[in-house]
């Protein structure tokens, strides 16, 4: 007779807590946030959830969740671009500049 397993159980009660915690607080992230964000979120969710992502590189899956990981970078990337509208994503930052105003609060710089 086999005896049931409380941990095992237990991870399964706590998966299901997070996850229904994660359902219930997605009015909230609508209202504050806006539909877009929230689908997004999902998105991002079921990305993680389908690609199994491995700390060791030596196992067989580990390629596939790294396409996934690759795949939420890159979507993360082009997210943050295209969200400055054409401006750069440093500003406007130069050396003569940087040179100026440390001569104006009297510090030595120099430039090579």
């Amino acid at each position: 007779m086999r005896t049931h397993d409380r941990s095992a159980s237990r991870w399964n009660r706590l998966a299901d807590s997070a996850i229904f915690s994660w359902y219930r607080q997605s009015p909230r992230a609508l209202a504050r946030f806006g539909l877009l964000a929230l689908v997004v979120g999902f998105a991002f969710g079921g990305i993680l959830d389908w690609f199994p992502i491995a700390t060791d590189l030596s196992f067989w899956y580990s390629g596939i969740g790294l396409a996934g990981a690759c795949l939420l970078l890159g979507l993360t990337v082009y997210g943050f671009y295209t969200s400055l509208g054409g401006q750069s994503p440093f500003g406007r930052v130069s050396l003569e500049g940087l040179s100026r105003s440390a001569q104006e609060r009297g510090i030595t710089c120099f430039l090579i």
